[in-house]
């Protein structure tokens, strides 16, 4: 504990006795306040001891496993744990979509109040893409701040009907009429056509994107390719034929063989966050493809023809929900 937990570090640089002593009054005030929390204390123990927690083995959501998550990450801010805070916020970022959307408007709060910017951003982002899927509940007890930001947002996805409706309804709920419902309109998808570019051929260099939106030509990031590609490719075996697509703040890698005709396809699908600047492995494709198409209908990607390993006339389509893959014979 002493070895991650800069707050119990610097509390036994003063005197190791009163560390002791104030621990277990620490303990003893979570025992008599909150009792539900001494099941919790079991996964901030195991982390402590393995620096792993069991229950994201596996991408199945729910309240439950949430809460679990939510009491890691106060514990984690609580006592200063810095690994464990930049693990949680990794296991956020990766899993979001496969939480239940009635958790991940608590987890926006919840961020705001512990001051983790990057959940608090990417958990608005989903927010907006989903807005539909709220529970209206937890939308009418949003304070009028958090209300306008969601509601007001130009990403958010809904229809115009629905935002004046739902923002009449948190009037009603707040008495409250001064929400401006100016702000529900224009909230038409921008579609960006983009390009990436480098200065240089090599595999590991700095690749940039750039957008046209109708109006202006301009650059979106920077970006370098995911580790694991980058380690894949020796001497004349480069990714080639491999497609990225994007998708509201994050672009997807998919496909490609590592040089043409060595039967060496990358079956991994790689999602690159634009808020947090970072790669993140979303899914593996069912065949590798080579040159195929890619895009996004709502939030399904679809994959149509390549050359693959296997005969490519299956097309395949990812949910980015659910983590599950469809087939389709054509």
């Amino acid at each position: 504990l002493l070895h991650f937990s800069r707050h119990f570090s610097v509390l036994c640089k003063i005197d190791y006795f009163a560390c002791i002593q104030k621990l277990h009054i620490y303990i003893l005030i979570m025992q008599s306040q909150f009792l539900k929390i001494i099941i919790f204390l079991q996964d901030f123990i195991d982390w402590i001891q393995n620096s792993k927690i069991d229950i994201f083995a596996t991408n199945f959501w729910d309240v439950a496993k949430f809460n679990r998550l939510c009491i890691l990450l106060e514990l984690g801010i609580l006592f200063a744990v810095d690994n464990l805070i930049e693990n949680l916020i990794y296991i956020i970022q990766k899993e979001l979509y496969f939480m239940p959307p009635e958790c991940v408007i608590d987890l926006w709060l919840l961020s705001q109040e512990l001051s983790l910017n990057i959940v608090r951003d990417v958990s608005l982002a989903f927010c907006l893409d989903r807005f539909n899927d709220l529970p209206l509940n937890s939308i009418y007890e949003l304070s009028k701040e958090n209300f306008l930001n969601l509601v007001g947002n130009i990403n958010v996805e809904s229809t115009k009907s629905y935002l004046h409706q739902v923002a009449n309804k948190w009037m009603d709920h707040h008495n409250d009429f001064t929400i401006p419902l100016d702000i529900l309109k224009n909230k038409e998808t921008t579609i960006l056509y983009s390009i990436i570019s480098s200065e240089n051929p090599d595999i590991d260099s700095e690749q940039f994107i750039h957008c046209w939106d109708g109006n202006d030509f301009f650059e979106l990031t920077s970006i370098k390719y995911p580790k694991d590609i980058i380690d894949r490719c020796t001497g004349e075996h480069i990714l080639e034929g491999m497609k990225i697509v994007g998708r509201r703040y994050s672009l997807y890698l998919c496909g490609g063989e590592f040089y043409y005709g060595t039967g060496k396809f990358n079956k991994n699908v790689w999602r690159y966050c634009l808020i947090s600047k970072k790669w993140f492995l979303e899914t593996v494709m069912p065949n590798g493809r080579v040159n195929m198409t890619i895009a996004f209908v709502k939030n399904k990607l679809i994959f149509v023809g390549g050359r693959g390993d296997t005969a490519t006339t299956d097309v395949d389509i990812y949910d980015i929900y659910t983590g599950n893959f469809n087939y389709t014979v054509v």
